[in-house]
């Protein structure tokens, strides 16, 4: 009966020193059954161990000598940590050993034989265990089940974006509203959360629908997809860090031969550095200008027309949200493609979705209502 563990890392420690001071010859593990006793031999045929210098052998810290500390490494704690280990089992350890002979580490666990079962009650009690403790998974408990939330979400930019953010929920993903429906009837669900463009024609919609719905209650928000931010912002294609070369460049390929000047927008210098250098180990011809925001991006756009822009989102002074709008409002930028290079998904942007509507059939109570309304009120008003 032992911490098995503990006594693998015991007989490991032993091994690696046989292995570490023996250079030729071998290493060899005995066990054997002596009456009350299991003892365990290691025995190699290294340079062995003074006989003055072994009664200091399992102290803390301590090395035969400073040459060999040097020579064969060890901080000296391996068999004082074992020996300890040993003794905490009720059993013993000792070296025997001759200078240029060899040594042998020998250590003793004493076997504790099985009682005999006694007829009495008292069998199914551990003798072992002083008090009681209750079972690691006991009968009949309860299974945590994560809540589950069917989501309309035909882009799937809304359920990756709730998956970084809330967890512990089971997410199911519907391409369209008859869709989530079906969901929600054929398996009990917290709520239907739908991503919609027209908030108020879809709360009319539920609202008219088949009571089949039942009591599960239906939010409704408008939250920009990838996609539609893309096409918001008018994007050409969006590159998240750390970018490849092949990416990089298979970015400006795809927009054509036209390209001859690209500016590379970003407040990091070694970004900048390295995107010029990728873009250039490809294609010599290409010129490539650099700016570390927004302000300074619109400078240099002055100064020299460009053909492409690489753009990051988070900068000072003006990031790449503010850049975009800017860009969007001067007719001689506008037609520019953009590819973003950014850490950060476009879809992102602290402000997400400009409103929020809640269908439940049946109707809100009063004390249900009032929760809401200060939920919402302590949330949105922070």
């Amino acid at each position: 009966c032992c911490d098995r563990t503990r006594i693998v890392e015991v007989l490991l420690n032993l091994l690696s020193n046989a292995g570490r001071y023996t250079q030729q010859g071998g290493v060899t593990i005995r066990a054997y059954k002596k009456e009350k006793w299991l003892e365990i031999q290691v025995i190699d045929t290294g340079i062995g161990i003074p006989k003055q210098k072994q009664e200091h052998l399992f102290d803390p810290f301590y090395q035969v000598d400073g040459s060999i500390r040097r020579k064969y490494g060890g901080t000296g704690l391996g068999l004082s940590i074992s020996k300890n280990i040993v003794e905490l089992h009720n059993g013993r350890m000792w070296v025997e050993s001759e200078e240029g002979q060899g040594t042998t580490f020998i250590f003793q666990l004493p076997i504790v034989e099985p009682a005999a079962n006694p007829k009495s009650a008292m069998r199914w009690f551990n003798p072992d265990q002083s008090e009681y403790q209750p079972p690691a998974h006991p009968l009949g408990a309860e299974e945590k089940v994560a809540p589950r939330i069917v989501l309309v979400d035909p882009d799937g930019d809304l359920t990756r974006l709730l998956r970084r953010y809330m967890g512990q929920v089971e997410y199911v993903t519907t391409e369209d509203l008859a869709q989530g429906i079906q969901e929600v009837n054929q398996t009990p669900s917290r709520l239907l959360l739908i991503n919609s463009e027209q908030i108020t024609s879809d709360m009319e919609r539920l609202r008219s629908m088949d009571p089949a719905l039942s009591s599960t209650p239906a939010i409704l928000c408008s939250i920009p997809t990838g996609r539609k931010a893309r096409a918001q912002w008018d994007i050409f294609e969006t590159l998240v860090k750390p970018i490849s070369q092949k990416a990089l460049v298979g970015s400006i390929t795809k927009l054509g031969p036209s390209i001859k000047t690209v500016l590379v927008v970003d407040d990091d210098p070694d970004t900048r550095r390295m995107v010029k250098r990728m873009l250039n180990q490809k294609n010599n011809a290409l010129t490539v200008l650099t700016a570390s925001n927004g302000i300074h991006a619109l400078q240099v756009m002055k100064r020299q027309a460009v053909d492409a822009i690489l753009l990051d989102l988070v900068m000072p002074k003006m990031d790449g949200y503010q850049f975009l709008e800017a860009k969007k409002e001067l007719p001689e930028y506008k037609d520019i493609p953009v590819i973003l290079i950014s850490a950060h998904m476009l879809q992102e942007r602290p402000v997400v979705s400009d409103g929020l509507g809640v269908v439940i059939r049946g109707g809100l109570t009063i004390q249900q209502f009032i929760h809401c309304l200060s939920d919402l009120s302590a949330t949105l008003g922070s």
